[in-house]
């Protein structure tokens, strides 16, 4: 009697793992976002639209912007520090994060070719 109980209890235990793998499989798809902003193709992720497009935006931002690149590296030959790394001193820093800001807001509005996939709605 008590190898049966044991059984039963890990089989509940089996099934009870299998359940809670798939409901993470599938919260964990994320919605990704493809575009051209600046003759260049991005791609991002996140939980909805929303989220994955600004995801894709700051991506471009931080490593491709030209602006933003030129105000990075004059706030650091300035003697720019303690911010963490590049990212995430242009994303922070008041005088970096500006300009972050607007170059997101401008991919934003001119993306071309924007094609959701796997998403919802916000």
């Amino acid at each position: 009697m008590a190898k049966q109980q044991v059984r039963v209890a890990a089989l509940g235990v089996v099934a009870l793992l299998g359940a809670s793998a798939v409901v993470h499989c599938k919260k964990a798809t994320p919605c990704r976002v493809t575009l051209t902003f600046a003759d260049r193709p991005i791609t991002g992720e996140g939980p909805d639209q929303t989220q994955a497009l600004a995801h894709a935006c700051g991506t471009h931002c931080v490593e491709h912007d030209p602006l933003v690149d030129g105000k990075f590296r004059v706030w650091r030959a300035a003697g720019g520090k303690g911010a963490g790394k590049r990212a995430e001193a242009i994303r922070s820093v008041p005088a970096l994060k500006r300009y972050f800001d607007a170059c997101t807001e401008r991919c934003a509005k001119e993306a071309k070719d924007v094609k959701y996939q796997d998403c919802s709605q916000p």
